[in-house]
């Protein structure tokens, strides 16, 4: 079971590798590709995904999941 607190940690760890890579952050709040939730999204182009279905299934949306 995934809790509140580890999405959080991905969504802070994911944060910042992108302030340590100087990737800029998003102008827009972005939409997870799974679920289509924009709590904790983890990326901003077509691959964007929440910290929650990244840790229940792995960096790819699942096929029949996509909004």
């Amino acid at each position: 079971m995934i809790d509140d607190e580890s999405e959080r940690a991905v969504s802070r760890w994911v944060r910042l590798g992108d302030q340590v890579t100087g990737r800029p952050p998003p102008d827009d709040p972005a939409q997870c590709e799974s679920c289509g939730t924009t709590d904790n999204v983890l990326d901003h182009d077509e691959h964007a995904l929440c910290a929650h279905c990244y840790l229940e299934h792995g960096s790819a949306p699942l096929p029949n999941e996509a909004p």
